[in-house]
């Protein structure tokens, strides 16, 4: 919706009606930020006008009872706060706009401080007992999760990052402190020695597809790995034997077994009449229509960290996210009506009840597949450091885009040679601020559109 006086908003779903949610905001922001910041920044003043008085935000900017439009309601979550809080980094870190950073800096340092005072509940460290995106399987009724763990030192590692800018070594301290404390207790509270991956919850050994979505904002960031990158690896090698699909990964393996077979479905999935027949098939088949689904977020973050950790061959990593794309391009053909949800690959013995869509009309889940973009360039993006680099995963040729806040370009190389060019918008750095593949540009740059270097 674009309104008379500038704003602009996204209206969620047919079956998840609100607007601008912070977290589904976030699984598809980038093509926004890129291209058209003005989006994001309407809608980060507004989510931040309604900052509660303890430092959180609420969820979205207009209910779902459809209430008045730019008005906060619904839940605490786990992954709202935090990734208000992350989008401000993300803005700063790619345009260096230190009126930008003071203008929101009281309000992330309320925000840090109220992520930190819910992870001190029994001393845990971590996020307490929130929501988060993944609400319809419910993992706010455990103590704490591997996703809003992620998603937390993510926070802390941007938050560090920000007060050091600001000369706030009180707060500098406050997040370092909550970080070191957070990294050690998802370690002890979460990891399994004996399997070697990230349990989905305290209290159970169920495995989660996309719990480290947080990690992957995190290396995109530049706010590196969040803990021993040997333990990312390992979870991701079992993410993909007990959760892998022919079409993406499920959401939750291994916390009911056998599934249940209830005879009605939980309220959180707000089913209607045409589910009827879903049920059925749940009663007939025996999966879950909570746990074995597939969250269409899951294949290309664990492509992108898999990618990153250099655990595997480029096309192996990327096999997950291809097989959900090409069921949805060549098999559905249906690249409108891309849902949050599919049905998974153990639903029944008949092929027409596999990879279709499920719940969530139009979430716009698949578009975490652009995080792709900047690992593919091995993009490093850091304008108040002054510096901008690539680490392309290709050998030379190569011809890769690359994309920050109202800057796009190419990158690419033939014969050795290196070249860097600006499509859309400008780019200034100073000497040696520009990189690919280890080699420095010696002079400082400045240029804008059709403008390239070479190195």
């Amino acid at each position: 919706m674009y309104l008379a006086d500038g704003r602009l908003r996204e209206y969620e779903a047919p079956d998840c009606p609100d607007v601008d949610s912070i977290h589904n905001d976030y699984q598809r922001h980038l093509p926004y930020i890129w291209l058209f910041p003005e989006f994001e920044m309407s809608k980060i003043e507004r989510w931040g006008q309604g900052q509660l008085a303890d430092g959180h935000l609420w969820e979205d900017l207009g209910s779902f009872g459809l209430g008045p439009l730019d008005q906060w309601a619904d839940r605490t979550m786990g992954d709202t706060t935090s990734l208000w809080v992350m989008e401000q980094w993300e803005f700063f870190s790619n345009t260096h706009n230190q009126n930008y950073l003071s203008q929101y800096y009281p309000k992330i340092v309320k925000a840090v401080q109220w992520m930190i005072s819910n992870a001190k509940t029994n001393n845990l460290g971590l996020p307490y007992k929130l929501v988060c995106t993944y609400d319809i399987i419910d993992f706010q009724q455990y103590d704490t999760t591997t996703f809003n763990s992620m998603i937390y030192l993510a926070t802390m590692r941007a938050c560090m990052a920000m007060s050091e800018i600001m000369g706030d070594s009180t707060t500098l301290n406050l997040c370092t402190d909550a970080f070191q404390i957070g990294q050690t207790n998802i370690i002890k509270y979460l990891w399994n020695n004996t399997e070697n991956y990230f349990r989905a919850y305290t209290g159970g050994n169920a495995l989660m597809g996309d719990c480290l979505y947080g990690q992957m904002i995190a290396h995109h960031l530049g706010l590196g790995w969040l803990v021993d990158i040997e333990k990312i690896k390992q979870h991701l090698t079992a993410e993909l034997k007990y959760n892998g699909d022919p079409y993406g990964i499920k959401v939750v393996t291994g916390r009911h077994t056998p599934p249940p077979l209830e005879t009605t479905p939980t309220s959180s999935l707000r089913v209607k009449q045409g589910f009827k027949k879903i049920i059925e098939l749940k009663n007939r088949f025996g999966y879950d229509g909570q746990d074995d689904v597939l969250w269409l977020g899951a294949a290309p973050d664990w492509s992108y960290l898999q990618i990153a950790t250099e655990n595997s061959e480029l096309n192996s990593a990327l096999l997950p996210t291809e097989n959900q794309l090409v069921n949805l391009r060549d098999r559905l053909r249906d690249l409108w009506n891309i849902v949050g949800i599919m049905s998974a690959g153990d639903w029944g013995p008949e092929d027409r009840l596999h990879g279709m869509p499920y719940v969530t009309s139009h979430y716009g889940f698949v578009m975490t597949d652009y995080y792709l973009l900047t690992v593919f360039s091995g993009q490093e993006t850091n304008i108040p450091g002054g510096s901008l680099k690539f680490n392309p995963v290709y050998p030379c040729p190569f011809n890769l885009p690359w994309m920050m806040v109202n800057v796009t370009g190419v990158v690419a190389c033939q014969n050795g040679v290196y070249k860097v060019s600006v499509v859309y918008g400008k780019l200034s750095l100073p000497g040696n601020g520009l990189v690919v593949n280890g080699k420095a540009y010696p002079e400082g740059v400045s240029f804008g559109s059709c403008q390239r270097v070479t190195c």
